[in-house]
């Protein structure tokens, strides 16, 4: 974990920076992306290519299909690489604008995942971390249901705000 920003009791916001984690395995998939998209130019314009010549004779049926394996090969190769890099973290729109190996970046931000407060964090900077490890839950706090034993004597003086203190693992919270 280089850094982190979510303390615990803060207010955060949907899509806010709470952390930022470096990982040697997201700037190896990205590596492995570029190469992957250029594999898939070149079967592409070795299918078109090859689609010519079997055109006017010059190629067999056999080239083409090999050509036309070749490239969907590459395409599925993009497309699973594509989706790994957006599971660990990466948006549709920062893969897109990958384009060289000198954009290569091994960190992920992590960004809360809803509007709420901070209500456990169980990392800190420096720290290595698992891949499905909690970082922080951020819990909505704007509606809370209490479920609670009172006296029946007395039942006369709760109140809804009264400032009791009242803790659970009940309310609806978002972990990531």
């Amino acid at each position: 974990v280089r850094s982190i920003a979510g303390e615990l009791g803060q207010s955060v916001r949907r899509g806010q920076k709470v952390a930022v984690v470096f990982s040697n395995e997201l700037a190896d998939t990205q590596s492995r992306y570029l190469t992957a998209v250029a594999a898939l130019n070149e079967h592409h314009q070795h299918h078109i290519r090859t689609e010519k010549l079997v055109e006017i004779g010059a190629a067999s049926r056999q080239d083409l299909e090999t050509a036309t394996s070749q490239y969907r090969e590459a395409e599925s190769n993009v497309a699973n690489l594509r989706q790994k890099l957006m599971l660990l973290g990466l948006s549709a729109q920062r893969i897109d604008s990958l384009k060289s190996i000198s954009q290569v970046n091994s960190e992920v931000t992590v960004t809360a995942p809803s509007t709420g407060t901070v209500t456990s964090r169980s990392v800190n900077q420096g720290e290595v971390i698992e891949a499905n490890k909690e970082l922080m839950r951020v819990t909505d706090l704007s509606t809370v249901w209490v479920v609670a034993q009172v006296y029946e004597k007395d039942l006369a003086t709760v109140r809804v705000g009264s400032g009791a203190n009242i803790t659970s693992d009940a309310y609806p919270s978002r972990v990531f």
